[in-house]
C-alpha cells in the first residue's frame, strides 16, 4: 500500500498553473441567451426538429427543420377533424432577421411542393 500512495505522489504545485493566460492571449467572446428570439410564429405555427441553421450575407437566419415530426397531440389544428386551436407544423423553410421578426417561409404538404 505504500508503494502505491508513493507512487501516486502529490503535485506540489511547483510547475505554473494551467489557469494562467499568457500576454496578448484572445479570448473566447461572451454570448447571452435571449429567450424572446425569436419573436412568436404565425398561424398557431410550430417548429420541428431543427436539421440546418445558416446566416447569410445580410444577417439573416435561416431555419430548415422536420415539420412532420412532432406528435399528433401537438398539432391539434391540423388534425382531421381538429382537437384543438393550436397547433400546425411550420413550413419547413423560415427565414428570420437579426431581431428574431419571421421574413419569409415555405414548403411543406400541398401543390408543388
Amino acid at each position: 500500500m505504500f508503494v502505491f500512495a508513493a507512487a501516486c505522489g502529490e503535485n506540489t504545485g511547483t510547475q505554473g498553473t494551467t489557469n494562467e493566460i499568457s500576454e496578448g492571449a484572445v479570448m473566447a467572446p461572451m454570448f447571452e441567451v435571449d429567450p424572446m428570439w425569436p419573436k412568436p410564429l404565425p398561424n398557431h405555427w410550430v417548429l420541428g426538429s431543427a436539421i440546418g441553421v445558416s446566416v447569410d450575407s445580410q444577417d439573416h437566419i435561416w431555419i430548415i427543420h422536420r415539420g412532420n415530426g412532432n406528435a399528433r397531440t401537438e398539432l391539434g389544428a391540423a388534425q382531421d377533424p381538429p382537437t384543438g386551436e393550436c397547433c400546425l407544423p411550420a413550413p419547413n423553410i423560415i427565414e428570420y432577421d437579426q431581431e428574431g421578426n419571421l421574413l419569409h417561409s415555405w414548403g411543406g404538404p400541398g401543390d408543388g411542393y
